[in-house]
Order: structure tokens, then sequence, then C-alpha cells
């Protein structure tokens, strides 16, 4: 599935450069290893996870011609034209395992977020990816002791963002058009929003959290994201300004879509409509030192970062 958020660093505006104290080491496997190695391990292919629930009328067999099935036979038979697994689910048989966004709707076609293990309506799934990746790339600036970040976006006028109750925002801000903060894109932007965090009680960073797939389940894949991580440990950055388009260009197969035609189920995938969307964004971070886990020495923070990002 070639679905990515194209990073781009337009222009890192400052970089600080501290003496840092150590403090005592709490994993020595974050001082070893590159973000990259840490991560690897953690990389998954992405499949595509469909869901259909049927209800009683959909398992009465029926005359058609010379035939006599149900509507569960015929969609079970269809199951090798879905480009990926099919789960057929009685209503009665909803577990925790088939957790569905929103009211549960007979014979429509749902798709599994991968990170939050959710099914949602094909209508609304591409919509749900592009805001479980904007969350989570705010979770990593979070964790890096973001103070404030501006959002400005591009083609994304008919869209809504749902920020996570996770994140320990301060204070959200919408605003009106503006120009677009890059050379490259001057010219009138739909969207203009700021978020504030709160000060966290300890501004330490450690990398090793970076490993928690709960929380960044994109993250071993986006390349560009690891570089944030590391411009922003590697020279304690107090300002970035960086540029991401989100792309969903996936062609289902003709014979996918016939088959959903022949069963008579909609599908909502909209390739076009989530193409190229992008949003600009300036990153404030907390200026105070960043203490990484190491202990019995005093160093500059570059030459000590280097020795385990990469």
């Amino acid at each position: 599935m070639n679905m990515s958020m194209k990073l781009t660093n337009i222009m890192p505006t400052e970089k600080y450069i501290h003496i840092v104290k150590m403090t005592e080491p709490e994993n020595n496997y974050a001082r070893k290893k590159s973000i990259q190695s840490l991560l690897r391990p953690l990389k998954t292919n992405h499949i595509f996870d469909f869901l259909i629930v049927l209800d009683d009328f959909n398992y009465i067999n029926c005359w058609c011609w010379f035939w006599n099935r149900s509507n569960y036979d015929t969609i079970n038979m269809q199951k090798s034209k879905f480009p990926g697994n099919l789960n057929l689910v009685h209503l009665s048989e909803l577990t925790d395992e088939y957790i569905i966004d929103g009211p549960v709707q007979i014979k429509t076609l749902y798709l599994k977020m991968p990170k939050e293990n959710i099914y949602v309506d094909s209508h609304k799934y591409q919509e749900k990816i592009f805001n479980s990746k904007f969350n989570e790339l705010i979770s990593i600036f979070s964790e890096l002791n973001a103070k404030r970040i501006n959002f400005y976006f591009h083609n994304m006028d008919q869209y809504s963002l749902d920020f996570s109750s996770k994140l320990k925002i301060k204070e959200i801000h919408s605003v009106g058009k503006e120009t677009a903060i890059s050379e490259s894109y001057m010219q009138k932007i739909q969207k203009k929003m700021c978020i504030v965090f709160d000060r966290r009680p300890d501004l330490t960073v450690h990398i090793e959290k970076f490993a928690d797939s709960s929380k960044y389940h994109y993250l071993p894949k986006e390349f560009e994201w690891m570089d944030v991580i590391r411009n922003r440990v590697n020279g304690n950055m107090k300002n970035q300004t960086y540029s991401f388009t989100f792309s969903d260009n996936y062609k289902f197969k003709s014979r996918f879509y016939d088959s959903l035609k022949s069963l008579e189920i909609d599908f909502g995938y909209q390739t076009e409509r989530f193409n190229e969307l992008r949003v600009e964004y300036e990153v404030e971070y907390y200026s105070e030192f960043i203490q990484l886990p190491m202990s019995g020495f005093t160093l500059k923070l570059p030459e000590f970062v280097n020795s385990f990002l990469g």
C-alpha cells in the first residue's frame, strides 16, 4: 500500500548547542543503538483488513436461477477478489476483536485502522488514517518538548482534524487564511492553526520511548520523522520549520470493484480526494537542556548524541 506522509526539511532556523550534565543511565540499549536500528525490528507490512457484518436474513438460502445459496455464501465465494483479509461476521458475534467506529451497518464494507485496531466505514478510512498519522507526528513533537506548533494547511478546506485526547495540549487556536511560510509555496492557504503545549515537569528525552509501537506505529517506516528526532536531539534545535505531504495513490483492481458491485456493497475509497494534502508547520521547543540517560561525565550534546544516533 503506497500511503505516505512526505516530510521535507525546509529551513531549520536556529541551533542551540549546550553543555549537558548527564544523568544516571536508565536504559543502556538506547545509548548503544541508533534511532533506525532501534525501530527497525518494529517495521510491519500493511495488509488491508476488511469487515462485513451480516444479520440473520443474509444467512438464509434463496433460490436464484439454478443455485440455492445465501448472501453469506455468495460473498464468501468472492473472498479471493479482496486485496487483503475479509472477515464475514454475524451481528451477534461482534466481540472485542471487531470494534466498529459509529453505529453498526449491515452489509457495509469496513476497513481496519492498523494503529487503533478499530474498523471504520470505507468512506471515512483515508481521512481517519491522515488524522492518525497527523496525531502521531504531533506526539513526536510533544515527546521532544514542543512548546508551540503553527500549522499551515493546503488543499484541506473540506477536511476536519481530530486531535487525540492523549496529547497534552494546553490551547488550540484556529486562524483564517494566511500566506504560506515557505518561499516554495507563496500562495494563499486555506487554514492556519496553532497549538500550545504545557511545559512538562521532566524535560528529559528518552529515545527508547519511540520504540513503543502502540504509540508510534508509523514512525518505523517514516525516515523523515526519524530526521526530526535526530535534528532536535543532535543540535538541540529551538525552532524547526518543515513541510509534509500526505498522498494515497493506491489503486484497487477492477475485479475488486466489479465484485463489490455484484454484491451490492458500496465502497467509498477516494484516491483523487486524498492526493497531495500538504501541511507546513513551525515548531518552537522549550529551550531548556535536554538531559539524556548517561552518567560519569559532562560533554557537548552533539558529540554524545552522534555516538548512538548515527
